[in-house]
């Protein structure tokens, strides 16, 4: 049977099942930090595009952000998961509230990334432009995301542009050559119907591989 399981494993692995961490969708967090901007002096909320690859959906995992808060203690933030279905494509409608109300306790001082993975399953659909958007309630005063001017990410993905929202419009969108907000989004591709055939023709032939074996007895 040591073939059969080594057929088993093959397929598994093949299927992108099993696999506890998500892929790196789009990311760049490695990239030197240029600068940060603050809710709610500059902007009331922030966001940062990215598109999905062609292919399978996806499964969200986590979203990383860099951010700072070193003077409110008390008050919640929010990191939420809109469409691109706004004014000339900023971002329209939530789709997802990935962090809930976050403590901003949950940050400090110094520029440093904070994850979260949603409570809930959000299935990202392939070649579809979504974007992460950091808000706050009324209390907080120094709410900061980092940006860099670099355009160079890394992932599966597409690093896209960004927008910030004031007096009840989101500008832009805004190209990343004007410097990306930092971040990184980790997701599992959804396995295809096709998979469940695949899979059920292994188990078939575990089922054939016993007989042969209690036969050879």
């Amino acid at each position: 049977m040591k073939t059969l399981h080594c057929l088993v494993f093959g397929v598994l692995a093949a299927a992108g099942l099993g696999v506890a961490r998500g892929d790196v969708i789009v990311g760049d967090l490695d990239q030197t930090t240029n600068g940060a901007d603050v809710i709610p002096i500059e902007y009331e909320m922030i966001a940062e595009s990215f598109i999905t690859p062609g292919g399978s959906p996806i499964t969200l995992s986590q979203i990383t952000l860099p951010l700072s808060d070193g003077t409110d203690v008390v008050g919640n933030f929010d990191i939420s998961l809109y469409d691109n279905t706004g004014v000339n494509g900023t971002p329209g409608s939530v789709l997802a509230d990935v962090s809930g109300d976050t403590p901003i306790t949950e940050l400090s001082a110094n520029i440093s990334n904070f994850t979260v993975s949603p409570n809930a399953t959000v299935t990202l659909q392939p070649d579809t432009t979504y974007y992460v958007v950091l808000s706050a309630d009324a209390n907080i005063t120094n709410l900061s995301w980092a940006w860099t001017l670099s355009t160079t990410y890394s992932g599966s993905g597409t690093l896209g542009d960004y927008s910030q929202f004031n007096s009840g419009n989101w500008n832009g969108p805004n190209d990343i050559s004007f410097g990306p907000y930092q971040m990184e989004v980790d997701g599992t591709s959804v396995p295809e119907p096709a998979w469940a055939g695949v899979l059920a023709g292994v188990a078939a032939l575990g089922v054939v591989g016993r007989r042969k074996r209690f036969n050879r007895k």
